[in-house]
């Protein structure tokens, strides 16, 4: 019946803002109420965030269990489709963030405009019983000239301890689970954005779940 195909979502939320907004700050804590779920069904989660013209950096982490439903929203990574066994598993996850950027500004602006020197950002996510199961990193270096086009150089690399089949291009052959580890590097140019015409190329070249 109606009455007992419900979802209610309580929530709480507390923020933190310096004086001189440099440093802002976030905690969260969410619990779902389900006619389906009774238990593992909660949500926390917490932040912190610097910002000056010159340096950017940010650290959030979060937990979500299993069975915290959002009917009017989707949380991701609850369900895992097993596509060796055709089934799916329900499994909550913990997930920290990093993500520092430093910026060089031109006095004089004669041919660069701004330089972004060192920017990094990694993610990890833990399964249920505190396994890492998945990291990344992203390393940039980019460049902007006078009228604000732009060369950039990337660096990507990903751990991932896969848990469950995984039938990427969905011909039957999965990927079987394990532990892969791959590198990727990647250069391109991007044209002036506020022009009519936009272009821009980019290479890259590397591994994919070697």
């Amino acid at each position: 019946s109606f009455l007992n195909d419900f979802n209610r979502i309580l929530g709480m939320n507390l923020n933190y803002k310096s004086k001189n907004n440099k440093w802002t700050g976030l905690a969260n804590y969410g619990k779902s109420l389900d006619n389906e779920y009774r238990d593992q069904n909660n949500f926390y989660h917490g932040g912190i965030w610097y910002n000056t013209l010159k340096t950017n950096a940010s650290f959030a982490i979060h937990k979500v269990d299993r069975n915290y439903v959002s009917d009017v929203g989707f949380v991701p990574r609850l369900s895992n489709y097993d596509a060796i066994h055709d089934i799916t598993i329900r499994e909550g996850y913990t997930q920290a963030q990093t993500r520092i950027s430093l910026w060089h500004y031109s006095k004089e602006r004669k041919v660069i405009d701004s330089y972004r020197y060192f920017l990094l950002d990694n993610n990890n996510y833990w399964n249920e019983r505190g396994e890492l199961i998945q990291s990344s990193f992203f390393f940039n270096n980019a460049l902007w000239f006078k009228n604000l086009s732009s060369i950039y150089f990337n660096i990507f690399y990903d751990y991932n301890k896969l848990q469950y089949g995984f039938d990427l291009l969905r011909n039957r052959n999965s990927i079987v689970p394990g532990t892969y580890k791959y590198i990727r590097f990647q250069a391109g140019y991007n044209s002036v954005r506020n022009k009519r015409l936009l272009y821009g190329f980019s290479l890259r070249h590397g591994q994919y779940y070697n």
